[in-house]
């Protein structure tokens, strides 16, 4: 696949995403408790995942995607946060979690300009996808928040 190919089909699967939020936002019912805490968490100095838990159907995609349209009003700087967000399941590109990972690395590294340390390819590994992700946390700077939201982890 070229690079221009490769393009084509990460800004697909961001749009894909783009939508899939935007129609969870217009059935959105208020849950401001709960978006309380999760802006409690993203704004602590805590490094761990926050997850959000429920029985199918108790709105927690639709919390997923209120959060990203609210993410930007919780920070001072909201020009200095980006938002990768992935439904998973929803596009053949994010029915197992290589591919997300895949195109998350790549979305990434088109948002800070960085380049993975080893390419990625179809025979990366999990793991390998992993470390890469890893290694370009390492390299996004200080001054950026990056939040990533995945729904539909189990």
């Amino acid at each position: 696949m070229t690079k221009v190919q490769a393009k084509h089909v990460l800004y697909d699967e961001i749009l894909e995403h783009a939508i899939q939020c935007r129609t969870l936002n217009e059935h959105f019912f208020s849950r401001d408790e709960i978006l309380e805490k999760v802006r409690a968490f993203v704004l602590s100095d805590v490094s761990q995942p926050c997850m959000i838990f429920g029985k199918s159907g108790s709105g927690k995609s639709s919390i997923m995607a209120q959060i990203t349209i609210k993410v930007l009003e919780w920070f001072r700087n909201p020009s200095s946060v980006s938002i990768i967000i992935r439904f998973l399941g929803v596009t053949p590109l994010s029915s197992d979690i290589r591919r997300p990972l895949m195109s998350i690395i790549q979305q990434i590294c088109i948002l800070y300009h960085l380049a993975p340390l080893s390419p990625v390819q179809d025979s990366t590994t999990t793991e390998e996808l992993k470390t890469i992700l890893q290694n370009l946390f390492m390299q996004i700077p200080i001054s950026e928040q990056l939040i990533l939201l995945f729904d539909s982890i189990d």
